[in-house]
């Protein structure tokens, strides 16, 4: 059966080859890029300004010490914006993502959408959340889901037939179905809605459709209408099937300082310059009722909640680290982006610095500053990692036949980079992989957008840590280009968990 990521590099692959054939944009997705980048809005909403730490009631000194203990350049940050009381405390990109293009927020997707079905209902054009699946979209009256309402889905407590493994093998096999729509709406019930909690993306799926088919146009435009528009939020994507409904379960890719946008919104209630984009009671309502979700998690509309020390918070959090963290409590939103990042660490570390009584301090302010700016640089270049002379350079290797479509490997190296080329879904990617400890750019890689990828070679074993720059994928590719038999071994292991190991042999040419 083919795979989560198999379907993502078939289609990173496909979009890809579009690129070099038309020499422009294409694919599934829906996105809108502006002429000039919003940098002011009207109001007290960010980036309207921006203030010192201390001077917005954050301990930067111990903030500093609370991001140290964390061994934050070690964490994989991509991008981190803290706004308090309306003004932009920290925007601070690192390398090697970048700050103003918009970012794979992964599952923090769900939350949004759950902001979308709000502020349709403030537009009129969906009558409440507790309306039944079957009034708005055309499916199978005696299918379970047919009765589940847009909170059940929302609420992750639907009762229909959704596992809790990591794999998500349900999400799995609505990307792999003709028809993932039928195939969400066709799962059985497992329970009555509101027994239990049970994470499931087909239902986020299904509430996309929803939208679509009772207001008339994708869940994608709805969003720029009622949501994106108004925040004035305008380089974005979203992918969609092949049927056209957006993915309700991810791949909304905004900047972190758009983000920002979004959770500066809930501070202020559902406002925005002066026009009330959610209903009265909506932000409040996503936190009303949570539910368990196993250990200390608890499950809101949508929405994570926090451990109870965050009075009154809730949290957007996405596969490798894709988090908004919103405190109206403390007027207090956090964004991190990453790969295989720590999202909540961070978040929290910020949160545990605030003080009621901090004093402005110039000093501790620009320490803390200058900390993120180091950790957000590339490092020097090191001495360059040489395999030895066992290591088969230069030849193309065959590999068995395997769910991710990859044929072949080679590898080869120029001065202090190695040149890793795959034949994979019919086209050959080279990867240029820095061997001086600094990552080398792949702009065409097998996932979506480009690629960071710094390699070390231990014998004939080259090493690969593989980073998207614009989400959350982050690989260990393993190399061994020097097995006794004379073929080699290609191994993956995916750091944000999400994945099975995979090894693939090729045979000698």
């Amino acid at each position: 059966m083919t795979t989560f990521l198999a379907v993502r590099i078939a289609a990173a692959l496909v979009s890809a080859v579009l690129l070099v054939a038309c020499g422009g944009g294409g694919g599934d997705q829906l996105r809108t890029t502006p002429a000039a980048s919003v940098t002011a809005v009207d109001g007290d909403e960010p980036p309207g300004g921006s203030v010192s730490p201390t001077n917005a009631g954050i301990d930067a000194g111990q903030l500093l010490e609370n991001l140290q203990a964390l061994g934050a350049g070690d964490l994989d940050l991509h991008g981190l914006v803290v706004v308090r009381g309306g003004t932009t405390v920290i925007d601070q990109a690192f390398w090697p993502a970048e700050g103003d293009t918009p970012h794979d927020l992964a599952s923090v997707t769900k939350s949004v959408v759950t902001l979308v079905v709000g502020a349709a209902i403030e537009r009129g054009y969906l009558p409440s959340i507790d309306v039944p699946l079957a009034e708005l979209l055309p499916i199978d009256a005696a299918a379970p889901a047919a009765e589940r309402t847009l909170a059940d889905l929302l609420g992750m407590r639907s009762g229909l037939a959704c596992s809790a493994d990591a794999g998500e093998q349900e999400l799995r096999e609505l990307q792999a179905a003709e028809d993932p729509v039928a195939y969400a709406s066709s799962l059985p019930a497992a329970g009555r809605p509101g027994e239990r909690f049970a994470y499931c993306s087909p239902g986020y799926h299904l509430v996309s459709a929803a939208l679509g088919s009772a207001i008339g146009q994708s869940l994608a435009g709805v969003a720029a209408e009622v949501l994106f528009e108004p925040l004035g939020i305008e380089d974005w994507s979203w992918e969609s099937d092949a049927q056209g409904v957006t993915h309700g379960w991810g791949d909304l890719a905004l900047r972190p300082t758009d983000l920002a946008r979004v959770g500066q919104l809930l501070l202020q209630g559902g406002t925005w310059s002066g026009q009330q984009l959610l209903p009265a009671g909506f932000v409040a309502a996503l936190r009303a009722d949570p539910i368990s979700a196993g250990g200390d998690d608890r499950y809101g509309l949508g929405w994570w909640l926090p451990p109870e020390r965050y009075s009154g918070a809730i949290e957007a959090a996405g596969r490798g680290g894709q988090l908004l963290f919103v405190w109206p409590e403390q007027e207090l939103a956090v964004v991190v982006t990453g790969a295989s990042t720590d999202a909540r660490a961070v978040a929290y570390a910020i949160a545990d610095a605030i003080a009621a009584d901090v004093a402005p301090d110039e000093t501790a302010d620009r320490a803390l500053l200058d900390h993120l700016r180091t950790i957000a640089a590339p490092g020097p270049a090191g001495p360059v990692s040489t395999p030895s002379g066992e290591a088969r350079l230069g030849a193309t290797f065959a590999l068995a036949d395997n769910e991710l479509g990859i044929a072949s490997v080679a590898v080869d190296i120029t001065g202090a980079e190695a040149i890793v080329t795959l034949g994979i879904g019919g086209a050959i990617l080279e990867l240029p992989v820095g061997l001086d400890g600094v990552a080398r750019i792949a702009a065409t890689s097998p996932t979506d957008g480009p690629a960071a990828l710094t390699g070390t070679w231990s014998g004939t074993v080259l090493t690969i840590d593989y980073e998207s720059t614009r989400g959350p994928d982050h690989l260990d590719l393993v190399l061994d280009a020097g097995a006794t038999d004379g073929s080699v071994v290609l191994s993956l292991r995916d750091r944000t968990g999400e994945l099975p190991p995979l090894d693939l042999v090729g045979t000698a040419p």
